[in-house]
């Protein structure tokens, strides 16, 4: 369910407003579908993920060092996507992807710190040089690619996953 949300936030605000209203399990096959299509359009047009593919990595950078930290068994791929998902939007978005994401029954907080991440973010596939990209959500339907020195993304971490920490 985590890639269809991140699919919908990234490219098709009609989709994620359908999802906001409730997945119906007796239509989920047409939502399944859309987001297929989606994705599937995305990767036909740059096989080599060198622009509008990279929108398929919206919250992999923190969700794959969040799932490497945390490790397996603990939380699944998706559950992993959704947590990196949330950090990534715009205050406005957050609010109802984390909405979105609870209905679902997917996770909006875990017990991660800027010290575990750092290490995975380091080695990061995504990473081109001392850069690193990093998709970005500032409106439902819309995402944006920034190209960002991996030193400076690891040092705002903190800042970052303070909206995913558990809060105890």
């Amino acid at each position: 369910m985590a890639e269809i949300i991140k699919i919908a936030v990234t490219c098709d605000k009609n989709l994620f407003e359908l999802l906001e209203r409730g997945v119906d399990y007796g239509n989920i096959d047409k939502v399944i579908m859309r987001a297929v299509e989606l994705k599937a359009a995305i990767v036909e047009s740059d096989h080599k993920e060198s622009s509008l593919r990279r929108a398929l990595n919206f919250g992999h950078t923190l969700g794959h060092s969040i799932e490497s930290a945390k490790g397996l068994g603990n939380l699944l791929h998706g559950e992993c996507v959704a947590l990196g998902m949330i950090p990534m939007c715009s205050e406005k978005v957050r609010g109802r992807l984390v909405k979105l994401l609870k209905e679902c029954g997917l996770p909006t907080e875990c017990d991660v710190s800027a010290k575990e991440l750092a290490h995975y973010i380091a080695l990061d596939k995504k990473r081109a040089g001392d850069t690193i990209n990093i998709v970005t959500a500032e409106e439902i339907g819309k995402y944006s690619i920034k190209e960002i020195p991996t030193d400076e993304f690891i040092g705002s971490l903190d800042g970052l996953i303070s909206v995913i920490r558990r809060k105890i």
